[in-house]
């Protein structure tokens, strides 16, 4: 039967942690958001989607924003105790320090237990499922962003396309111009097709694909220009983003990143380690939450946030010394869960000095 405190610290603590995430995923959402748009007005992705696009992104975001919305509800439920001076009333009632974890674990051990769920089995299908809509939305956006007799830039600037007409029989593009530009600005090429068409590969590459044209390059200013008639010929327009051979990865299910290689390893270790922080900031928030009657909470929270970004970097730096070889997968991200945890132990010794193991006589 838990105490009424128990009962108190669990209730508060839990509505914070939830208030918090709440306001978390409303952030990182709306960031994806604004890439959805600008993936829509670069005719990379329907307007159709992008509600089943922020849904799956929000899943997959929960192993990440559950703990640090966590380890901010203990701080602001316990800053604010220690800043009324509640703590020394609870204390001066027999109510340990050591007796705090009882409604910590409560909460941080079935919150562990969903993460696992989530990180292991939830997030990669939501990864997988995600990756299907976005090809196939990408393949509906295929004519969408050209409007006929309109400029329109893609591959960032890179190239800008004219499109006269779309035939209304099969969608495709009708006299067709696009101005390119090499990566150093030096050197133009001008193509024209009688017709053409977009294509994009199975890794997010898109082309346009035009049928009998001219291909006209070299430098403004010069003579030199080389002409090329052509019956088919393929111009990249933008390459895929640097995230989508992660994504790959996150999508894969767990049972298949075993037995992997590094990369399938260091993915394996992440989404691992999502559980194993949530036991960890159990341990480590109350004491970082400790502070004096009247002193201002948050110090704390700003001191508890730096700590969790520090560990955040380790756990970043440990997956990429994974994915490179420099670690072998029996050491994992442990080292760094085993950090988190020394300054846990270091915390409780500072504020409550070595633990008595009996008493003298």
């Amino acid at each position: 039967m838990l105490k009424i405190v128990d009962r108190f610290l669990l209730r508060e603590i839990a509505a914070a942690s939830a208030a918090t995430l709440v306001v978390l995923l409303a952030i990182v959402l709306s960031s994806r958001l604004a890439t959805y748009l600008t993936q829509v007005a670069n005719g990379l992705l329907v307007k159709e989607v992008i509600l089943q696009m922020l849904g799956l992104q929000s899943i997959r975001f929960l192993p990440i924003l559950i703990p640090i919305a966590m380890l901010l509800g203990i701080l602001l439920t316990l800053g604010r105790l220690y800043q009324d001076s509640e703590m020394v009333a609870l204390t001066g009632c027999g109510y340990p320090p050591s007796a705090l974890y009882r409604p910590m674990l409560m909460l941080g051990l079935p919150l562990a237990a969903l993460v696992a769920w989530v990180a292991l089995w939830v997030a990669p299908w939501a990864a997988s499922l995600q990756q299907d809509l976005q090809i196939r939305a990408r393949q509906q956006a295929q004519t969408s962003v050209f409007s006929p007799g309109t400029f329109r830039e893609a591959g960032g600037g890179r190239h800008v396309v004219y499109v006269e007409s779309i035939d209304p029989t099969d969608g495709e593009l009708v006299r067709v111009f696009i101005h390119s530009r090499d990566a150093s600005g030096d050197r133009i090429a001008i193509t024209t097709g009688d017709r053409g068409r977009q294509e994009i590969t199975d890794d997010g590459t898109r082309y346009m694909v035009l049928d009998h044209g001219y291909r006209y390059e070299g430098v403004p200013g010069q003579k030199d220009y080389r002409q090329t008639r052509f019956e088919r010929l393929r111009v990249r327009l933008d390459a895929p983003s640097v995230g989508e051979g992660s994504l790959k990865r996150e999508a894969m299910a767990t049972a298949d990143l075993i037995g992997g290689g590094p990369r399938e390893y260091a993915e394996l270790h992440a989404r691992i380690g999502a559980a194993v922080s949530l036991p960890l900031i159990a341990l480590v928030a109350p004491l970082l939450a400790k502070a004096r009657p009247r002193e201002s909470r948050y110090g704390r929270i700003l001191g508890g946030v730096l700590v969790y970004a520090v560990y955040m970097n380790l756990l970043g730096i440990g997956k990429a010394w994974l994915e490179k070889g420099t670690l072998g997968p029996v050491a994992g991200l442990w080292w760094a869960h085993g950090l988190l945890a020394t300054v846990g132990v270091a915390l409780w010794i500072y504020h409550y000095g070595w633990p008595r193991v009996g008493k003298s006589a």
